[in-house]
């Protein structure tokens, strides 16, 4: 059963981090710099966009004894799917056929990160730190230099930059290569769970979008009505319920510990009655605290 080991490294205006794997892909701006893959323990390669499509990848797609792997595939998914396949008639890779190295990682109770397995297990390829400070400096904009429009979209770019993420990509392919053959592979159940999981996130689900919008408006509203009596609550000592320093610091100025003025307001109670007699408890122990500090634990 062959195996074919792969990695995309792509730019946008859009932040990953920010939007999620599907958004990210999804956006216009977002477009592939470069595929490093590998078949089995054969050398890594480079495909870029404007070359013909690799025949393994062809293969693949059309044989199901093939696997491909990926480290978090999810990634690699989004962009075959929203990227791939509409700009460059990229061949689609069935599911089933689909592994990643990250799940198997995880499974394995080691790093998610790819650099961090490698690292747990003291695999023979480490982190390549320059290659990817380049690389997320590659995979943004750039601020306009002086002259230029600052409105305009400007990368960090050139051909011997583009050698050099080359060179990261095909090192992510045998550090993901190296990692997969060193771990056991998902049991069925487990497959078949990741499986749905990719399904559910391609799908996405339905939201109401206005009702989300009001709620996180009225978050906003009632953090900022709590931050405003917090400030007059301290006489301005403290501003936000965030600087969490500034409280304990208060609390403490006030003859009391944050764990103490807490747990007179913390109640678990499995009956009526147990709760009760917390209630009546945590009334006895409220009045011994200072009015500031009780208000502030409120």
């Amino acid at each position: 059963m062959p195996t074919l080991f792969w990695d995309i490294e792509t730019r946008s205006t859009v932040s990953l981090e920010d939007a999620g794997a599907w958004r990210y892909a999804a956006d216009a701006t977002t477009e592939v710099l470069c595929i490093g893959f590998a078949v089995d323990d054969s050398e890594v390669r480079i495909w870029t966009p404007g070359q013909a499509i690799p025949q393994d990848f062809i293969a693949a797609a059309s044989d199901p004894t093939w696997c491909i792997v990926a480290h978090n595939f999810a990634f690699e998914r989004a962009i075959a799917t929203r990227i791939l396949r509409p700009r460059f008639d990229w061949p689609e890779i069935p599911l089933a056929q689909q592994r990643c190295s990250m799940s198997l990682a995880l499974a394995n109770a080691l790093p998610g990160g790819l650099d961090n397995a490698a690292r747990a297990l003291k695999l023979d390829y480490q982190k390549d730190s320059e290659g990817y400070l380049l690389m997320r400096r590659m995979a943004r904009p750039r601020r306009p230099r002086k002259g230029e429009d600052p409105a305009g979209v400007y990368w960090v770019d050139g051909p011997e930059l583009r050698e050099r993420l080359h060179l990261y990509c095909k090192h992510d392919v045998e550090t993901e290569r190296a990692l997969y053959c060193r771990l056991p592979p998902l049991s069925d159940f487990e497959q078949r769970l990741w499986q749905l999981d990719a399904i559910i996130n391609a799908r996405g689900f339905y939201t109401d979008i206005e009702l989300t919008k009001a709620a996180c408006a009225i978050a906003r509203i009632e953090q900022a009505n709590i931050n405003a009596e917090i400030r007059a609550l301290t006489d301005g000592e403290i501003d936000s319920v965030h600087q969490v320093e500034r409280i304990k610091a208060f609390v403490l100025k006030h003859g009391h510990t944050l764990a103490q003025a807490l747990s007179q307001w913390r109640t678990r109670a499995q009956s009526i009655g147990r709760r009760q007699a917390i209630a009546r408890t945590a009334s006895r122990r409220r009045a011994r605290l200072d009015p500031q500090v009780r208000r502030l634990a409120q």
